[in-house]
């Protein structure tokens, strides 16, 4: 026959290992005091000497709630019966094991359940498992119940378990209670908590998931804005992306079009001119000359400027200047500029703006021996889309 055991107990006397969620433990003993509205599991093992354990059906009742757990022992005869919160008051648990041949045991104690004075504590919104924006200010919604305690005499206090405290307070007169919030990207626990008058707690969790939308790959790129991407509505601008002539940044580094840029860049400023140095270093009238070749205009905010001192001397020297810039396509619309430095500032001299090809000159005053320092702009009004390749001259007389 059967021989059910509890807690590896013999039989005689009885012996039952009721436990709560923490566990709450009654070892060695047939009686035992549990709080109300929590759940309880029964362990024991049961033994026969003639037949297996699957073969052995152990029932687990209560004499206030009836069948609690219907099943069989492990392999090795433990059984372990989860059997939910039981009604407050007395109640004779038994333990009943039956083998194929009808053989009958039993075992049992006694467990009081006593009524739970906590509060009643229940989150009603957002629902377990939304998602949420860091930038969405998240309203947490409860209430809050208690038998003897008025709602707006407890404490309750709303925490994340990654972002901490989130409010402490006390319900209103319904026993409503409200927590607005934005929190960090994470996954997290939020627990509504309340305290009554005699210290009893009670509790109510809930879990929510929030992300940053910058950390988002909302065009499926590859790339979140916070891993660079400057447009993450487009799946063809990324840091992964190759640069192509057109009007956009493609690889998101702050720059249009940079595969195309000529051997002067950076040059797009007076202050980030590129220096030719002393073009004219002769004097009584010797002019000397200098071309540059391979120039493009790689953008439609693109300008090229380059400055070189003339060398101007006083009587023996006058400067003469002449600027062509060559090579320009029709499509678009040119504007080339010289100009001189006066003292601290810079001077436009001369300005010619069109196509083909574009002149700019200037004649120096030979009583004036502070024409040394010149400089020429060019730029496009109108750029030609994808002309990123076209290539331009420009020759210096000086």
């Amino acid at each position: 026959a059967p021989h059910p055991q509890i807690d590896d107990h013999p039989v005689k006397p009885a012996r039952f290992d009721v436990r709560g969620p923490h566990p709450v433990r009654l070892p060695g003993t047939r009686d035992g005091e549990v709080p109300g509205a929590e759940p309880l599991t029964v362990v024991g093992t049961v033994t026969d000497d003639e037949q297996p354990w699957e073969t052995i059906d152990v029932t687990v009742a209560s004499s206030l709630d009836g069948n609690l757990w219907i099943g069989n022992p492990a392999t090795t005869g433990t059984v372990t019966a989860d059997l939910g919160e039981l009604t407050v008051g007395s109640h004779v648990l038994t333990m009943v094991a039956e083998d194929e041949d009808g053989n009958v045991a039993t075992a049992s104690a006694n467990v009081t359940v006593l009524a739970d004075g906590r509060p009643e504590v229940e989150i009603t919104s957002p629902s377990s498992g939304d998602l949420f924006w860091t930038t969405d200010t998240i309203s947490f919604q409860g209430t809050v119940i208690d038998d003897l305690t008025e709602p707006d005499r407890l404490h309750v206090q709303w925490q994340s378990d990654i972002d901490g405290v989130l409010l402490i307070g006390s319900p209103d007169s319904s026993g409503f209670t409200a927590a607005g919030r934005q929190l960090s990207e994470g996954t997290h626990t939020v627990t509504l908590t309340a305290i009554d008058e005699e210290a009893n707690e009670g509790s109510d969790s809930i879990v929510v998931v929030v992300q940053d939308p910058l950390n988002v790959d909302d065009d499926g790129d590859g790339y979140t804005e916070n891993e660079g991407d400057c447009d993450d509505g487009d799946a063809s601008r990324s840091p992964g992306e190759p640069e192509v002539c057109d009007e956009v940044d493609n690889n998101c580094d702050g720059r249009v079009n940079e595969s195309f840029e000529d051997s002067y860049e950076p040059d797009d400023s007076i202050d980030a001119a590129y220096d030719l140095g002393v073009v004219d270093g002769e004097i009584l009238w010797t002019g000397s000359s200098i071309s540059l070749s391979g120039l493009t205009l790689h953008g439609p905010d693109d300008e090229d400027w380059f400055t070189w001192d003339a060398a101007d001397e006083f009587l023996l020297d006058n400067v003469d200047i002449q600027v062509r810039a060559t090579g320009l396509p029709s499509s678009g619309n040119f504007t080339l500029q010289l100009w001189m430095r006066d003292g601290s500032t810079w001077v436009m001299k001369d300005s010619d703006s069109g196509y083909g090809a574009l002149t700019v000159t200037a004649t120096g005053d030979l009583l004036d021996d502070s024409e040394d320092f010149w400089a020429i702009a060019f730029f496009a009004n109108t750029w030609p889309s994808g002309s990123c390749a076209q290539v331009y001259e420009i020759q210096i007389e000086s």
